[in-house]
């Protein structure tokens, strides 16, 4: 790569404002996916519609924020300027607040049902990731297992985690929740969604991730 010369201090600071604005873009992503879900309206074409705009790149929302470097890298700037860090503690609070977002459409999603039989999928902090460091879809199964209900957790990446199809372990379920969608995961609903259906004891299959994998 390119070496850039600078000082420790700017080649530091650069460094978190590079993750910082990732963090801040994809927090307001999520709080217009918010306002969205207020007024019926789908996010993805609000946002498609939005991004024709020539200096205009709004990000897809997702279920949160995980890494190692993202959720860690604001609050640093926020110790050493916290008057001067405003926003970027707000999107950190609205980043963090997603799991329980999240976890909160999967109980509405279920409603009803008795002793439902909830499947995630995705496990990785990103899409087409395993590495799990502080991912939001953990967060989120952990949300729903606290309250009681039954969650399978797979992830075709992740080690321990793996299925051999999507057909055995959504058998008999009430939901597939696509928490983190990988490429294979997406190729395999596109392809077997409507034999996945007919085993699941009530065939609703809702995809939470929007995110792009970048």
């Amino acid at each position: 790569g390119t070496l850039i010369p600078t000082d420790d201090l700017v080649a530091e600071l650069a460094k978190l404002m590079e993750n910082t604005y990732r963090d801040v873009n994809i927090a307001l992503a999520n709080e217009f996916a918010q306002i969205c879900d207020r007024l019926a309206v789908d996010p993805r074409e609000a946002i498609r519609l939005a991004n024709h705009h020539p200096r205009v790149h709004i990000l897809n929302p997702g279920i949160g924020v995980g890494g190692h470097c993202i959720p860690v890298d604001p609050w640093f700037l926020k110790e050493v300027a916290p008057y001067d860090s405003r926003l970027i503690s707000t999107a950190r609070l609205i980043n963090d607040q997603m799991p329980d977002r999240i976890a909160s459409k999967i109980r509405h999603a279920v409603r009803g049902i008795s002793d439902p039989k909830i499947v995630a999928l995705g496990a990785g902090y990103k899409r087409n990731c395993e590495d799990t460091r502080e991912s939001p879809a953990i967060e989120i199964v952990r949300l729903l297992q606290n309250d009681g209900y039954e969650v399978g957790h797979f992830d075709p990446l992740v080690k321990g985690m793996k299925y051999t199809s999507l057909e055995e372990v959504c058998r008999h379920g009430d939901l597939l929740a696509v928490l983190v969608n990988h490429e294979v995961i997406r190729k395999e609903l596109a392809q077997r969604r409507s034999v996945i259906e007919k085993v699941m004891r009530s065939p609703n299959i809702i995809t939470f991730d929007l995110s792009s994998s970048a």
